[in-house]
């Protein structure tokens, strides 16, 4: 979707992120999502035992954390013998106002990639994108204007065992804006108010 990605300070930080384990597509199964954490669970059909039942299972959890996201992928198998496949990650970033990402505006420009110790990382005027990987990408194709960067990552899953793979995204200004909203709970105390809460047939004193 347009709307989609990692918004901060009113710019998109990160507007693709796809995984793709081995060479087929993966069948979704089920999603949930509660405040802050999503989570996908997809059969990766292709591998494991042949047949219809799936052996393979990949998980993906996503939290969102200050100023990015932490997404990790599981995959599980239930197969007799270990296999190897590779798990692929597609990411970029346009730096796109947020007023353009409301209108539903799809990445198509990205801005230029550069590796970094840990990853990958870009920036435009207002961010610099940092991801970085664990364990490290076996094979790392930087994107240009108008493809995406791809991670990848050489897994080996022995039976009834997880292989994981964890991506880190984190936008970090690098100037202010002119309505910036740095947190500020702190510096107001709330000691000594008393609230009290009035309903038709009772009241709750409240005092905090």
């Amino acid at each position: 979707a347009g709307g989609a990605g990692v918004n901060a300070a009113c710019r998109r930080a990160l507007g693709v992120v796809a995984w793709q384990l081995g060479p087929q597509l993966n069948v979704p199964v089920a999603k949930a999502s509660s405040g802050a954490r999503s989570d996908f669970i997809a059969a990766g059909r292709g591998l494991g035992n042949p047949g219809a039942d799936s052996t393979v299972e990949v998980r993906r959890h996503r939290a969102v954390t200050v100023q990015g996201i932490t997404e990790v992928v599981e995959v599980t198998s239930r197969a007799d013998l270990p296999f190897e496949t590779e798990v692929g990650l597609h990411l970029a970033g346009d730096g796109a106002p947020i007023w353009l990402v409301k209108s539903g505006v799809e990445s198509e420009a990205f801005l230029p990639v550069e590796p970094s110790a840990t990853g990958l990382s870009w920036r435009d005027d207002w961010h610099h994108t940092d991801v970085s990987f664990d364990p490290p990408a076996t094979a790392l194709v930087l994107g240009s204007s108008g493809e995406a960067s791809v991670a990848t990552f050489r897994v080996v899953v022995a039976p009834c065992q997880t292989a994981s793979v964890v991506a880190t995204v984190r936008a970090s200004r690098v100037r202010e804006s002119n309505f910036d909203a740095d947190a500020g709970a702190a510096h107001v105390a709330l000691t000594g108010i008393s609230v009290e809460a009035l309903a038709a047939r009772r009241a709750w004193p409240v005092t905090a």
